[in-house]
């Protein structure tokens, strides 16, 4: 654990402002484990959905082929249809892309 002292003025009184910052590492065992959490967050996706609407586009695992297909959705989007994965043939259906958020 790093901590950082500052000296600030504030409205003509000094205060200390204390800034504590944690340097973390992961070993990588973490790294697999995160590794592993993150290939499942489409396949829960998937099973939790209610709603899928009818995509068509660049497939999301390989940008480069054209693909149509089931793909979960918010029940709010624009041609969604209220079903479960288990209406759906394993050929039509379209993971969506894991999207980073940083």
């Amino acid at each position: 654990m790093t901590v950082l002292i500052k000296n600030v003025c504030v409205e003509g009184r000094k205060q200390k402002v204390v800034t504590i910052s944690y340097i973390v590492s992961f070993t990588p065992a973490d790294l697999k484990g995160l590794a592993n959490d993150i290939k499942l967050v489409t396949f829960r996706q998937t099973i939790s959905a209610t709603h899928f609407k009818w995509y068509c586009g660049p497939l999301p695992t390989n940008p480069t082929s054209i693909g149509q297909g089931w793909q979960p959705c918010n029940p709010n989007d624009v041609g969604a249809i209220a079903k479960s994965m288990q209406e759906i043939a394993a050929a039509e259906l379209v993971l969506p892309a894991v999207r980073a958020v940083i």
